[in-house]
Formats: C-alpha cells, structure tokens, sequence
C-alpha cells in the first residue's frame, strides 16, 4: 500500500508540476524566436470566422469591432455562421451590408458543424477564429497575421483577459496557463490554441468532427504538420468571466469531455517517436491534468488506510482533508463575498475541476457526446 501511495503521489506531481517543469525545459531548447512581419503591406488576407447562436447582443458589435480594426479593411472577409439561432441574431447580420461581409443561417447543428460551413465560404489564406462575445482589441488581428511571413509557424494563439469580475480559481488556473504557454511559446510550441482568438493557415484547416473541441481540433492541425503553434500574450481579446460556479461546471465538464475525445482523435500526436518533445506536452496537458483526478482520489483513500501506520500519513491526510473542507465552504458560499475568498475560491475551483474530470471520463467511457448546447453566461 506504501509502494501504490507514493507512486500515485508522483503521478500526480507529473500531472500538475510536470507541465510548468517541461515548459521551462521548452524554454531552454535551442531555437529561434518566431519572425513576424514589419510591414502592413506584407500581412496577408485573412478571414474571420463566427459561429453564432442567439447572440443578438453582441453581434453588432463583433462586426463594428471587426471592420474597425486596425487591420486593412480591404484584406478582411467576415464570415459569420448562425447555429440555428432563435433570436434576432440572424435579422441584426442581414441589416448590415457590407462586401466584405458573408452570412449563412444554418439549422440548429452544433458549433464544429457551423464553423465547417462557415470555412467553405472563406475567400484567403489565413483564418481567424472568434467567437461572437468576445471583444478583439483593434491591433490584434495585424498582430497574430504578422507571424505567418514565417514558414515554421502554422498557427498563432490570441492571449485572452477576464473583463469585469470572475471566478478568482480561474483567473489563478488561466494566469498559470498563461505563463507556461509563454515559455513554450519562445522557441518551441504550445499545445494547442483557444478559442477566443486564434489563427490558422486555411490549408491546414481539416473539417472537424463531432464531439470535439473545436478550437484544440484546428490548432493541432499544425503540430500534425510538424509547423509551430505559437502563443502570442500582445494579441488580446476580452470576455466577462462566468460568475455562476454552476455554469462554469456544466461548462467544464463539457470542454473536458469533448477535450479527451478530441485528443483521442489525434492520438497519433502523443507519440514521442513521430513527434519528439511536442509530443510529451501534448499528453501531460491534454492527458495527464484531465486525468489526474484518478490519481489524486486513489491517493486519498490510500492515506486513509496509511494513517495507522505512522504520524506522518495521518497529517497528510488530514491536511487534504482540510483543503475538501475549505472547498466545501466555498461551494456552501459561492454567491457570497465570504465564499470567494482566494482561501475558499481556489480550494473549490481545484475540487470542481477534478469532479468535472471523473463526469468527463465517465462520458468518455460511456461515449456520451455533447454536440449542442448553449453559450454560458450569466442570466
């Protein structure tokens, strides 16, 4: 039993230290930061892409904020794809016209089947993915279309910023991302782009499946490729976080389980053989973390057998347990200024991302799809 607790101990130190440890190695690595281009006249055209479902509230302002950029009016196509939206969205796209701007209103499908439709009515080279309530700032789009004059790098990674208030777990989970990807990011690659922004050469463009993520999907297209995925902190795009902690686990346990499925889609990445060091990233993030949950549970109950063998296996145990505990208060008051506390908020933001890890790997096993569903937010 001693033997199995600390071997699940360093299965979990690979899955949670490992990562930020192989970004620093990354970073290390010989190689040459990606060029970007110093002229306007050299960016490329590009086309943005929307998938859209009831987003009468923000779809005005994604198209002003697109066609107000600075990016050169005339090397930008908007296409934005209505996912069978019940709301004014479709009606708000239609009263504004513009030559540069492509819609299509499409039957309730799901977001992978909108974007695949949404591609076949892109004109250039390059494509932006965004989603419709995201806020791009206006030099973002010259900035992510400026590294592609480099022949290494297939796909450019916006840099995402909460706007407004959010859970302070994610913003700690997101900050920590950050960090890692800018290390992978300096002469290597990261693992794969979000959704938020992000750009991809149209050639590399493979039409994605159902039951994916989409943004992890496209991306990797590039590692598979054997071109760069290159993290860019300057290119940044705003969101309101999601205050509901309710929401935010639907939307987890979503992302995680179409994340393990997309994974499995291109498992032929994770193999260190084909694919070298990117390979090793690849699994300890997108593997490894959504997985870590089992080792972590496994571990617990170990202790709770252990501590009759020693002090030392009872205070380990009780120190975990203290944490369950604070992230117990933090669940109990989620809709209290008390409850989002940094020493309540992180416990539980920790916890609710290992529940969403078991339900995912349960809708995994038992192949449960999420194809449809509806954009979170705030009511």
């Amino acid at each position: 039993m001693t033997l199995l607790f600390w071997a699940l101990v360093v299965t979990t130190l690979y899955c949670y230290v490992g990562y930020p440890c192989i970004a620093l190695l990354s970073g290390l690595r010989k190689g040459q930061p990606a060029k970007r281009a110093s002229d306007t006249d050299t960016l490329p055209s590009v086309s943005v892409m929307v998938a859209a479902y009831n987003e009468e509230s923000a779809i005005q302002e994604k198209i002003n904020t697109t066609f107000n950029s600075e990016y050169p009016v005339e090397k930008i196509q908007l296409v934005i794809a209505s996912d069978g939206s019940t709301d004014r969205t479709a009606e708000i796209v239609k009263s504004n016209i513009h030559p540069k701007l492509s819609f299509i209103d499409l039957p309730r499908g799901g977001k992978n089947e909108t974007l695949n439709a949404a591609v076949e009515l892109a004109k250039n080279d390059l494509l932006i993915f965004t989603d419709a309530d995201v806020t791009v700032e206006p030099r973002a789009i010259n900035i992510l279309a400026s590294y592609f004059n480099d022949p290494s790098v297939g796909c450019v990674a916006g840099n995402f910023v909460y706007r407004g208030q959010s859970n302070e777990g994610e913003e700690f989970h997101w900050n920590l991302e950050r960090w890692t990807k800018q290390r992978l990011s300096h002469t290597g690659s990261v693992t794969s782009a979000s959704g938020g922004l992000f750009a991809i050469r149209k050639d590399l463009f493979t039409p994605i499946p159902p039951g994916v993520t989409d943004d992890f999907y496209i991306s990797v297209q590039a590692l598979k490729n054997k071109q760069r995925i290159i993290f860019c902190d300057e290119a940044v795009s705003f969101s309101e976080g999601v205050e509901s902690t309710g929401l935010e686990f639907d939307r987890k346990v979503r992302t995680i389980t179409a994340g393990l499925r997309g994974v499995w889609s291109m498992r032929t990445l994770c193999n260190p053989l084909k694919y070298g060091f990117e390979a090793i990233q690849l699994f300890t993030h997108k593997v490894a973390r959504r997985l870590g949950a089992v080792p972590m549970l496994l571990q617990y109950l170990a202790l709770s057998l252990l501590m009759a063998k020693s002090n030392f296996y009872t205070f380990l145990f009780v120190a975990q347990t203290l944490i369950l505990l604070l992230a117990l208060i933090g669940y109990l008051a989620r809709d209290t200024g008390f409850g989002r506390l940094v020493i309540f908020s992180i416990p539980y933001f920790i916890v609710m991302i290992l529940c969403s890890s078991l339900i995912a790997l349960y809708n995994l096993c038992t192949a449960k799809r999420m194809d449809v569903w509806s954009p979170v937010r705030d009511n």
